[in-house]
């Protein structure tokens, strides 16, 4: 059995975001969980699905899925926009 990870978050940052044709839940760092209007909408959720959808969410963030996905992505884009920095003057700068 895999235990949760030993993190306290508060979870007070949930809501319902507007979001046409998008049926879609998401968690962000910090315990932050949306859940699009659309994807309440149409499927129509009973308390308990409303839950597991929501524990679901949690479990990402308890495990910090968006960190570990975001991280790369960001050291990435700050190396390649090092690697093409243009200041504009005349000074030649290399690595």
């Amino acid at each position: 059995m895999q235990v949760l990870p030993d993190h306290s978050f508060e979870w007070e940052d949930f809501g319902v975001v507007h979001a046409p044709n998008v049926v879609n839940a998401v968690c962000f760092p910090g315990a932050i969980v949306r859940v699009t209007d659309t994807l309440l909408y149409t499927l129509n959720l009973s308390n308990g699905e409303l839950a597991a959808l929501l524990g679901h969410e949690i479990g990402h963030v308890a495990h910090r899925h968006a960190q570990k996905r975001i991280i790369p992505k960001e050291l990435l884009s700050l190396l390649w926009k090092s690697l093409v920095y243009e200041d504009h003057d005349d000074d030649r700068e290399t690595f």
